[in-house]
């Protein structure tokens, strides 16, 4: 009789666990969504659409302090000090400054869920940049006006965007840049379903890093093509794509694209049914990331890869570290967040 009792508290115990972290599974993938679409591959991380435009003439600035807020992930305080760098740069008559800051602000709209004040705020920003149509400056608001088109559900729009940066860098003769649109191009491609273009397009990209020496560009290009792949289907080139830019990250001691490639490999694994090397891999990258956005995506991957291999008990202990990290976030994401503290509260008093 008391084993008989036990089964029955035990059960009931294990289906609550099961269900309530069923309901948060739901809420991980919403979460994984708002954060991680679109998955840009841009790059680097310093100068990539998804980082702050900054010019070596700018420091200690507004705009410097609030590329180091967005690079945080304090999207709401980085638009309220860029928005006051605008309004000086506007009074000084500073166009060049002032369309940088725009583009950022635009930037900063865009994680915040908020398109139509960052359509507005990349709109002025090319417009003030007209008459410099081939300058690196334009370029770049460019890049952010094709991640933004993206964002709102337009890979038409971002690929002819993307094109036009092409254009450019290949007439500066800015390498980078020009491996940055391609790779951008093929992310609007593989958007609309083209995979076999974009991989191609990606292919093309690799085999010009290959030739290239060594550098956060050419990791971020490998971990592109690694990432395409994976989507693809074609598994054993995806691997041997993100471990090369895995080594070459590791190599360069970028803390930021090892955690970037470690993600992606954890994808890969899980992929393939890999449960405890995904495991593994996602919780290197929560480690190693200094973003926290990237950390917080990958211990997201991990509970919710807990959660699928019933792992409860370890599933419930995460639990309080994660609901800390997702407090230290954009207020633009409280939606969601709220969400999840319901799910707790709900199932810790019932």
């Amino acid at each position: 009789m008391p084993i008989k009792t036990k089964t029955r508290d035990f059960w009931p115990h294990s289906r609550k666990i099961s269900r309530f972290l069923s309901l948060l599974l739901y809420f991980v993938v919403s979460l994984l969504c708002v954060l991680g679409l679109p998955v840009l591959p841009v790059l680097p991380h310093n100068l990539s659409s998804t980082s702050l435009l900054t010019n070596a003439t700018i420091t200690n600035s507004p705009l410097e302090q609030g590329k180091i807020l967005y690079d945080a992930g304090r999207f709401t305080e980085a638009v309220q000090v860029l928005q006051q760098a605008a309004q000086a740069y506007k009074q000084t008559g500073d166009k060049v400054k002032l369309a940088i800051t725009l583009s950022n602000l635009s930037l900063a709209y865009q994680q915040l869920s908020e398109f139509t004040e960052a359509e507005q705020a990349i709109s002025e920003s090319l417009k003030l940049l007209e008459v410099r149509q081939n300058s690196q400056i334009f370029a770049q608001s460019l890049e952010i006006q094709g991640r933004l088109q993206l964002l709102m559900g337009k890979p038409e729009a971002a690929l002819v965007s993307w094109q036009q940066t092409e254009k450019i860098y290949q007439q500066t003769h800015n390498d980078s840049g020009l491996v940055r649109s391609q790779i951008n191009q093929a992310q609007a491609w593989r958007t609309q379903g083209f995979y076999r273009r974009a991989i191609q397009m990606l292919e093309i990209v690799n085999q010009q890093l290959q030739s290239q020496p060594d550098s956060l560009e050419k990791a971020v290009g490998l971990r592109s093509l690694g990432n395409a792949l994976l989507i693809s289907g074609s598994l054993p080139k995806s691997q041997e794509a993100l471990k090369q830019s895995l080594a070459l990250a590791q190599s360069l001691e970028s803390h930021h694209d090892m955690a970037a490639s470690l993600f992606s490999l954890g994808n890969h694994a899980r992929k393939q049914q890999q449960t405890p090397a995904a495991l593994t891999y996602y919780q290197q990258a929560i480690k190693l990331s200094p973003s926290p956005l990237t950390k917080i995506s990958a211990q997201l991957n991990y509970l919710s890869l807990l959660i699928e291999s019933q792992q409860l008990t370890e599933s419930e202990s995460l639990l309080p570290t994660i609901q800390s990290q997702l407090n230290q976030l954009s207020p633009s994401r409280t939606a969601i967040y709220s969400q999840i503290k319901v799910i707790f509260e709900k199932e810790n008093t019932s």
